[in-house]
């Protein structure tokens, strides 16, 4: 029996494989904050008096929007693109610690306690975000049972995700990592698809914990498993005897 695995882009429970970017449903300034996984949980005057506190900004792909060892200023809705949790960036390796999707609220420790960030952050996709001022952000935390609540359960779902996260890298190898990754962004069980890539070398073996060169040696690898890699397209020639090889069937 297969199990939910966290590698990047797979789903957590049983069902057709898609692309996480389609979930959630990106969201706009113009008044869908609702639409936003942590503002769901809000009442509406809430999620009103929180907009009207905030702005909307657009930020390009590579900008930092914070840097380790600084204080919060900032927390942040995603509406729309990717923002990257990063640590130890550079032009050859870039250690990712987590990715942000559309609807995430981005917060944390830095925001709550006021310690230091321990990662970078920075926008992987164009991104429009919600910016909050974390003196605001602290302020509902402390008079508002409602938003602390979502804030807790913001957290836990977020923990979760990191334990998921850790035991992928113990009990899987690099090359069922890449397996589960290239599985996610097909919506087919079995038979043969062709997908592409989004992303480039360098970002897909952070988000894998591998470097560029063993996650290079993992795609020759997965060729007897029936994975061609050309440029961005990988072919997948069989899904199914993929899939197995991942899940450790025989």
């Amino acid at each position: 029996m297969s199990r939910s695995r966290s590698v990047p882009g797979r789903p957590r429970s049983g069902g057709r494989h898609r692309d996480v970017r389609s979930q959630p449903r990106p969201v706009d300034g113009g008044g869908r904050l609702n639409e936003a996984r942590f503002f769901s949980n809000l009442a509406p005057d809430v999620q009103a008096r929180l907009t009207k506190a905030g702005r909307f900004r657009n930020f390009a792909r590579g900008s930092v929007l914070w840097r380790r060892g600084n204080q919060a200023r900032h927390v942040y809705v995603l509406m729309s693109g990717r923002i990257g949790v990063l640590d130890a960036v550079s032009e050859d390796r870039t250690t990712v610690i987590t990715l942000f999707e559309p609807g995430h609220f981005i917060t944390g420790a830095s925001a709550l306690f006021d310690v230091p960030y321990a990662f970078s952050g920075r926008v992987i996709d164009d991104a429009r975000v919600l910016v909050i001022p974390v003196a605001v952000y602290r302020r509902y935390v402390m008079s508002e049972p409602d938003f602390l609540l979502a804030t807790a359960m913001n957290l836990a779902a977020h923990w979760r995700e990191f334990m998921l996260q850790v035991r992928d890298l113990k009990q899987l190898s690099a090359n069922q990592r890449l397996g589960f990754y290239l599985l996610a962004k097909t919506p087919k069980r079995t038979g043969a698809d062709t997908i592409q890539l989004i992303d480039d070398q360098v970002l897909i073996a952070g988000m894998l914990g591998v470097t560029r060169e063993s996650l290079s040696r993992s795609f020759s690898h997965l060729h007897e498993h029936g994975v061609i890699k050309r440029g961005r397209a990988v072919a997948l020639s069989d899904i199914a005897r993929l899939r197995r090889f991942c899940e450790g069937s025989t």
